[in-house]
C-alpha cells in the first residue's frame, strides 16, 4: 500500500472543529508535520505533545484521536521515521480506554476510524522490528474485531520466534477472551501454552487466563524457576515491561486471594534453605506481598512474621527496614522477635529510597513499640526531645494495591505506648509547644486523644490557643485531658470561649471538657449546627464537630431536631447518617434509628469507617445498639479486612474499627453515650 499518499491527507480535515485534551484541535496538523521531521529529537517532542493533547491520562477518545488514528499508523510503517514504536504505542493506549470507558466517552467517530485501518495493523503485525510488532499486537487485539484479532494472533503465535514477542501474543489473547469470551481457538491456545515446558510461556499464558483451573498452584509451581529465569524477554515486552520481580509480582497479584497458594509462594522465596541464594529483587518483592497479604487477612500475622523475622539479619539496610517495618505492622505477632529487633535500636544503616531516608532504627523502634517493648522507650524520649529526628510527621494513604514502605511516622510509635503514659505524657506536652514543627503538635495531640488519659495541659500547650493555625491542635489536647496546669485555667477558659465563636464545634468542646458547663449555654448546639450545615460535603468537619458535641450535651431545641430531621433527607449519604446519628444521641433512639436500621440492612457495603463512626457514638443508645449489633460483630470478627487496598494506612485504620466494634459489642446499651473524645 502506498502510505506515502495518506501523510498530507491531513490537510484536507477540518482540524478546528475537532477537540482534544486542551480545546480545538487546530494544532494537530503542526505536530503531525513535525513527526516527518529527519531531526530524532524534534519527532520525540512532537509524540510527546501528540501524547498529552490526544490521550494524555486516558478516560475519554477525543474527536481528534479518531481522526489522527490513521496517520499515527502511517507514521509506524515508513520505515525512515524516527520513533515508530512510540505512535503504535499511543495508538494502543488508545485502544484500552476504548474499552474501559463508557460508550459515552468515545468519539462517535472512533469505531469507523479503528474499521478502517486494519490493512495497517495487519502490516505492522508483520514488521520487521519486533519493538514494533510488540504494541502492534496489543493493538491488534483492541482495535480489531474479536475474531479477525483471533485468527491473526494465533497464526503468529505459530511461527513468531522472538519471545519477547511471544509473550505479548499470549497477553493479546486474553485481552480478545475477555472482549468476546465464545472465542475458543484463543482459550485452546492458552490451555496449551499453560501446560508446556517453557516456564517464562507458561507463566504468561497462566496469568492471560483467570479461569484457569487449578490457577493459583500451578503459577505457584512455575514460579519456582524464577531465581534462574532470563529476565529479558519480560524487560523486552510491550505488555509488562518489567524484570524478574514484576513477574513475581504479578503472580502474587492473582494468587494473594488464595491465602494457602500465597503463603506457598512467600515461604518459597523468603524461607529458602542454606545454600539456596534468591535474588534481592525478588526477596523484596516478597517482603511486599507479606504485607500485601497481612494487609487483607487478620489471620496472617503470625505467619507473616514467621517469613519476615529471619531478614532482620539481611546484609541489605532496605531489608532489614523492611523487616522490622512488616514486624511493626503485625503488632503483637512479632513479640518472639523483640530480642532480634532490639539491636538495630542502635543500626544507623539508611534505606535511601527517592527522597527519603529511611533509618533501619526508626523502623526498629516502631516494632518495639507496636509489642510494648520497653526498650523503645529511650528512642522515642529522644525523639520527642528533639534529641533525633529519624521518625516523620508525614501521614501516608495506602499504596492501592501495592504495598508500599514509608517512612516512620512518630504518632505510630508513640499511640501503642499508652501504658507509659505517666513517663511519656510531659515528654509529649513539652514536645507540642515547638512552634517550628506544627505537624508534630497536631500528631501528638492525635495521640493524647486516643490514649485518652487524664492530665494537665502546661502553660506551653495553652499558649497555643493564641496561635492562629496550632490553636486546635492544643483544644484537643486540653478537652482530652480536661485539665490545665493551676494558674492556667482562666486563661485556656477565656481563650476557648474566644475561639469558640465562629468554630464548627471543637472550641466548644474543649470548653465544656474543661468546665463541665456549654460556651453559650443553650444557643452551643444551634452554632455547631450551623457550621455543620455550612459544611454539609464534608464528613469529617461533620463527624469531627457536631456528633461528639451532641453526645455530650443534652441541650437541644426543637428547632435543632427539625433541622437535623430534614439533614436525615439529604442525599449526601455521610450527611444523612450523621444527622440521624445525632437525632438517635439527642433523643436517646426515639428519632434516627430508621436510618441507622440502613446501614444493618446493607452491612458491608458500607464503608468500615462509616459503620466505625456509628458503632463509636451509638454504643449507648439502646435502641441503635440492638440494629448495629449484627454489623458490629462482622467488624469485630473474622479473618478478612475491609476493603481492597494494602498498607499500614489499612491496617491501622482496620485495629482502629474493630476496636470501636468489640467496644461496642462489650458495651450493653442504655442510657446516652458519654464518649468525650473527637472520633
Amino acid at each position: 500500500m502506498a502510505y506515502g499518499l495518506v501523510m498530507r491527507a491531513w490537510d484536507a480535515i477540518d482540524w478546528a472543529s475537532l477537540e482534544h485534551n486542551y480545546g480545538s484541535a487546530d494544532d494537530i496538523p503542526g505536530l503531525l508535520e513535525r513527526c516527518t521531521s529527519v531531526d530524532g529529537d524534534e519527532v520525540a517532542n512532537a509524540i510527546a505533545e501528540l501524547e498529552n493533547a490526544l490521550y494524555h491520562q486516558g478516560g475519554w477518545i477525543c474527536s481528534a484521536a479518531s481522526a489522527a488514528l490513521p496517520f499515527l499508523l502511517d507514521f509506524a510503517l515508513k520505515p525512515e521515521t524516527h520513533h515508530r514504536a512510540a505512535f503504535v504505542h499511543l495508538v494502543w493506549d488508545h485502544c484500552n480506554t476504548w474499552h474501559e470507558v463508557d460508550e459515552r466517552w468515545v468519539d462517535a467517530a472512533w469505531p469507523a476510524a479503528a474499521g478502517s485501518v486494519e490493512p495497517q495493523v495487519r502490516d505492522l503485525l508483520a514488521d520487521h522490528d519486533p519493538r514494533v510488532r510488540r504494541p502492534a499486537i496489543g493493538v491488534a487485539a483492541g482495535l480489531l474485531t474479536p475474531p479477525t484479532a483471533e485468527v491473526l494472533l494465533v497464526d503468529l503465535l505459530e511461527t513468531e520466534q522472538d519471545q519477547a514477542t511471544r509473550i505479548d501474543l499470549l497477553e493479546a489473547l486474553s485481552v480478545v477472551l475477555k472482549r468476546d469470551v465464545e472465542h475458543a481457538s484463543a482459550r485452546s491456545v492458552l490451555e496449551r501454552v499453560a501446560a508446556s515446558d517453557d516456564p517464562q510461556l507458561r507463566i504468561a499464558a497462566l496469568l492471560a487466563l483467570p479461569d484457569a483451573a487449578d490457577r493459583a498452584g500451578r503459577l505457584v509451581d512455575a514460579a519456582r524457576v524464577l531465581p534462574q529465569m532470563d529476565a529479558e524477554p519480560w524487560k523486552e515486552s510491550a505488555s509488562y515491561d518489567i524484570g524478574l520481580g514484576g513477574v513475581l509480582s504479578a503472580i502474587l497479584n492473582t494468587v494473594l486471594p488464595n491465602q494457602d497458594a500465597c503463603i506457598q509462594l512467600l515461604t518459597m522465596f523468603l524461607a529458602t534453605p542454606q545454600g539456596s541464594p534468591v535474588p534481592d529483587e525478588l526477596v523484596r518483592v516478597a517482603l511486599a506481598g507479606c504485607g500485601r497479604l497481612v494487609s487483607r487477612r487478620r489471620d496472617a500475622a503470625e505467619i507473616v512474621a514467621t517469613l519476615v523475622g529471619p531478614h532482620l539479619t539481611s546484609p541489605e539496610a532496605g531489608t532489614r527496614y523492611t523487616a522490622c517495618y512488616l514486624l511493626a505492622c503485625v503488632g503483637d505477632a512479632a513479640a518472639p522477635y523483640a530480642n532480634d529487633i532490639a539491636p538495630l535500636l542502635q543500626d544507623r544503616a539508611v534505606e535511601a529510597k527517592r527522597h527519603a531516608r529511611r533509618p533501619v532504627a526508626a523502623a526498629a523502634t516502631w516494632a518495639l513499640a507496636r509489642i510494648g517493648d520497653v526498650r523503645c522507650l529511650p528512642p522515642v524520649r529522644d525523639e520527642l526531645a528533639g534529641r533525633s529526628t529519624n521518625l516523620t510527621t508525614t501521614k501516608y494513604s495506602s499504596g492501592g494495591s501495592y504495598f508500599t514502605v514509608w517512612d516512620v511516622s512518630i504518632d505510630d510509635v508513640v499511640r501503642p505506648l499508652r501504658a507509659h503514659a505517666d513517663v511519656l505524657l510531659p515528654d509529649i506536652l513539652t514536645a507540642m509547644t515547638r512552634k517550628d514543627r506544627p505537624f508534630l503538635t497536631l500528631r501528638l495531640a492525635e495521640v493524647i486523644q486516643d490514649w485518652d488519659v487524664r492530665g494537665r495541659a502546661p502553660a506551653g500547650v495553652v499558649s497555643l490557643l493564641k496561635h492562629d493555625e496550632m490553636w486546635w491542635h492544643a483544644a484537643i489536647a486540653i478537652g482530652s485531658l480536661g485539665r490545665v496546669a493551676r494558674r492556667q485555667r482562666g486563661r485556656a477558659v477565656r481563650l476557648l470561649a474566644q475561639r469558640a465563636v465562629g468554630d464548627d464545634g471543637r472550641a466548644a468542646w474543649a470548653y465544656r471538657r474543661l468546665t463541665g458547663r456549654d460556651v453559650f449555654s443553650d444557643q452551643t448546639l444551634s452554632r455547631v449546627l450551623d457550621a455543620a450545615i455550612t459544611t454539609k460535603n464534608d464528613i469529617v468537619g461533620i463527624s469531627a464537630n457536631l456528633l461528639p458535641y451532641a453526645a455530650t450535651s443534652p441541650l437541644a431545641t426543637e428547632r435543632d431536631l427539625a433541622r437535623l430531621r430534614q439533614l436525615t433527607q439529604e442525599h449526601h449519604d455521610a450527611v444523612r447518617l450523621t444527622a440521624a446519628a445525632a437525632l438517635c444521641l439527642l433523643t436517646s433512639g426515639a428519632e434516627g434509628s430508621d436510618v441507622v436500621a440502613t446501614i444493618a440492612q446493607q452491612g458491608q457495603s458500607w464503608p468500615a469507617r462509616t459503620v466505625a463512626f456509628l458503632l463509636r457514638h451509638l454504643r449507648g443508645v439502646s435502641a441503635a445498639h440492638d440494629i448495629l449489633t449484627p454489623v458490629a460483630r462482622d467488624l469485630a470478627e473474622g479473618d478478612d479486612r475491609p476493603g481492597t487496598n494494602v498498607g499500614w494506612p489499612v491496617i491501622a485504620e482496620d485495629e482502629r474499627y474493630s476496636k470501636h466494634a468489640r467496644h461496642f459489642l462489650d458495651r450493653p446499651g442504655g442510657g446516652q453515650s458519654q464518649s468525650p473524645g473527637l472520633p
